[in-house]
């Protein structure tokens, strides 16, 4: 691959410069980067067995390298040097150097003049013992480069002219090599348009070698050493750098030093340019899908936003039958063509981004969510999820699936039509997430809202597990008969505890059913609702068919338009074992309907107890009438 740069670095005039390219550089040409070896600074570049020839090209004219060095000519050049680390059994071949002059009438190409190589296999007094670092340098002595021109003889010969020979005046490349063109040629007086480090054809694909320290001298005294460096494990991303040149360091006295190194303009750029520690995101608006495969905590200062772009990727995964759109995902696993599988899990924490959906409608047939994880452990805290789209699609705040197990706290979701914040199983073999959801803000639609799907703030479903505590959710709601939306759902999973939640102005504030519409089958055994406060709703709390063992105990459940608690039977399997101790019902069916009341229980289920509750009345012949259906409500408060 091939990659065209200008080297960039502190301005200081005839004075010698470090220029760091780091692994992101690397990336772009092709090349690998590594931190295990160096010669200079802490790592290095490499080729390994398979790779296509790599191309790092130089452009000496542009800024501020121009300020270093300048237009120069290749009879201004003091020295060329750079180090190669091999295992010497490659018959000699390494990285080599090629100078391109500028074009001229006559000249070999119509972009360049001529070009002169420099490949350490024809250098004098040859000495490169293996699995060592060895210099390469236009002085004399080991190791000495010269230079042969394959547009007018071989393509490399031994006793080449040197960099002396060459700068002495013009070349018959006939008096060095039988084959060579009789007609002479000036390269001293001409000016170097491109230094390039690179491999070769044929041999590229099969050559495995390290480099490191390249420096280029003039004799006017400027001097630039490219130190290639591999991945940091801290970077910085600003969109206030766009533009920059890699080598460039783009804060002056901030924490960054080189672009493209520890320094970049867009979070996916910085998510792959990072060794797996921490990137740094400042306040700015980066239109851009995020996706990361690694271990990372990407982290926001000034809340930047990172909006959906137009044309996001889609992904699937083996836990959802769905093709996804996100704004940002992370994965363990591997992925290919958008199909991410495997069973590796990342460990990231993400935090303080604005996630904006551009209110942007998903394809057809797809669904979209602002952060979406598979197979990821750690946390997703205080981040903004806005503008999912609100109708016709299933999108989503924040939605995990997979072998996770993640905290998701401090958010602030709304926006969205289907889930504010979702951990979903897939109600089969594989592994489900495990969830602690608390202290987030998460706001629906709205009532009334002529949603396509019934949304849910707040969802554990379909055999994952975990925690709901202290969240505020409202508006959630379907505006038909068919479905309901729901503030808090625990879907067809055990031992959720629900607890110290503000639940409001939902369709129905908590909910508990097991799978009725997927097959399984499968029972929500366990849930905990505990020290809730429940108020506002159309329907308050809903046990729903095939749950067992819901304890309902200590919450505020008020003010509801009808029922309290409701123990329902929709698709005609009854909860059991359901428990009501010690709430305060009171004040709900606001709507003063016949058939509503504090807690309304389905014919076909069996007695409830429902004992030690405040009804809003301690007459005994009232607080029968805030009940519908067999429950056992003595004593009563």
């Amino acid at each position: 691959m091939l990659l065209v740069l200008a080297l960039l670095s502190v301005p200081g005039a005839q004075a010698a410069t470090t220029v760091i390219y780091g692994g992101s550089v690397a990336d772009a040409i092709g090349a690998y980067s590594t931190t295990t070896e160096h010669h200079l600074g802490n790592g290095a570049w490499g080729s390994v067995v398979g790779d296509a020839k790599i191309e790092l090209y130089i452009v000496p004219i542009l800024p501020p390298f121009s300020s270093e060095l300048g237009s120069f000519t290749i009879g201004d050049i003091q020295r060329i040097s750079y180090w190669t680390k091999n295992d010497g059994l490659q018959g000699g071949v390494d990285f080599y150097i090629n100078i391109y002059t500028d074009p001229y009438p006559g000249g070999d190409a119509s972009w360049y003049g001529n070009r002169l190589t420099m490949e350490p296999l024809y250098a004098n007094n040859y000495s490169a013992p293996g699995n060592q670092w060895n210099q390469w340098n236009t002085d004399p002595g080991t190791n000495q480069l010269t230079f042969f021109d394959s547009n007018h003889g071989p393509t490399g010969f031994y006793g080449a002219p040197t960099l002396t020979d060459i700068q002495a005046g013009p070349i018959r490349w006939s008096d060095w090599t039988p084959t060579g063109d009789t007609t002479p040629i000036d390269y001293a007086s001409q000016t170097v348009k491109y230094i390039v480090l690179a491999t070769g054809n044929p041999w590229a694909s099969n050559f495995e070698g390290l480099v490191d320290e390249l420096t280029i001298e003039l004799k006017n005294g400027g001097s630039v050493t490219l130190d290639l460096e591999g991945k940091p494990d801290e970077v910085w991303v600003d969109d206030d750098w766009m533009g920059t040149m890699p080598g460039e360091d783009p804060d002056g006295p901030g924490p960054a030093t080189s672009f493209g190194y520890d320094a970049f303009a867009t979070v996916q750029d910085g998510v792959n340019g990072v060794a797996g520690s921490t990137v740094h995101v400042a306040a700015g608006t980066y239109v851009e899908q995020v996706v990361i495969n690694k271990d990372l905590t990407l982290e926001g200062t000034g809340s930047p936003v990172i909006q959906a772009p137009v044309s996001p990727k889609a992904f699937k995964f083996p836990e959802s039958s769905a093709w996804w759109e996100p704004v940002l995902i992370a994965f363990g696993g591997s992925e290919s063509g958008g199909q991410i599988t495997g069973t590796g899990q990342v460990t990231v924490s993400i935090s303080g981004l604005v996630v904006d959906g551009n209110d942007r409608a998903p394809t057809s047939g797809r669904r979209s969510a602002g952060v979406l994880g598979r197979n990821i452990l750690g946390d997703i805290s205080d981040n903004t999820v806005q503008h999912m789209y609100v109708d016709g699609a299933q999108t989503f705040g924040i939605i995990v699936y997979g072998d996770s197990d993640v905290t998701i706290a401090g958010n602030d979701v709304s926006g969205y039509a289907r889930g504010g914040i979702a951990a979903n199983g897939d109600l089969g073999p594989l592994p489900d997430p495990h969830a602690i959801i608390h202290d987030n803000t998460v706001t629906g639609p709205g009532l009334g809202v002529p949603v396509t799907w019934a949304p849910n703030g707040i969802q554990i479903g379909w055999n994952a597990t975990g925690e709901i505590h202290h969240n505020t959710v409202s508006g959630n709601g379907w505006p038909g008969t068919a479905w309901s939306g729901s503030g808090i759902i625990i879907a067809a999973s055990d031992n959720v505890l629900i607890a110290e939640n503000t639940v409001t102005g939902n369709e129905t504030g908590i909910a508990v059913v097991g799978d009725n519409w997927f097959g399984s089958a499968d029972i929500a055994t366990g849930t905990i609702i505990r020290r809730n406060t429940v108020d506002g709703n159309t329907y308050g709390i809903s046990m729903q068919d095939r749950c067992d063992g819901t304890l309902v105990e200590e919450n505020f459940v008020n003010n509801s338009t009808y029922d309290g608690v409701d123990v329902a039977a929709f698709y005609g399997v009854p909860p059991t074992n359901t428990h009501i101790f010690n709430n305060d019902l009171s004040g709900n069916n606001t709507a003063a309907d016949p058939t509503s009341g504090g807690l309304w229980i389905d014919a076909s289920a069996a007695t409830v107890d429902a004992s030690g509750n405040w009804w809003g009345s301690n007459d005994p012949a009232t607080v029968p009438t805030f009940l519908i259906g067999d429950g056992d409500y003595t004593p009563w408060l």
